[in-house]
């Protein structure tokens, strides 16, 4: 299964929305309901920085100044909340 292929299932598992993108002027803007909390949740970015990012750069040279959950969103679409609800706090196996 691909990446693309367990985002796709797990969204439809969950009833989770991919986030609405938006462009205003030199910054794009990514924004969804949370289904966790019913509250709006959204990431703002430089437009130069979003498209690195969907050229290929990682999403954390990118957006360096973003926290963990902000760039999880980008690139799953999960809000820290749904991102809890679905993995709560397991630790990495080293």
């Amino acid at each position: 299964m691909t990446l693309t292929d367990l985002k796709a299932y797990l969204q439809k598992e969950s009833g989770r929305a991919e986030p609405v993108i938006s462009v205003d002027n030199d910054s794009v803007t990514a924004s969804k309901e949370c289904s966790e909390l019913g509250s709006v949740y959204s990431v703002t970015v430089p437009l130069r920085d979003y498209t690195l990012w969907r050229s290929g750069e990682l999403a954390q040279n990118a957006f360096p100044y973003l926290s963990a959950d902000q760039r999880e969103f980008l690139i799953s679409g999960s809000t820290p909340a749904e991102f809890e609800a679905m993995f709560g706090d397991e630790e990495e196996e080293e």
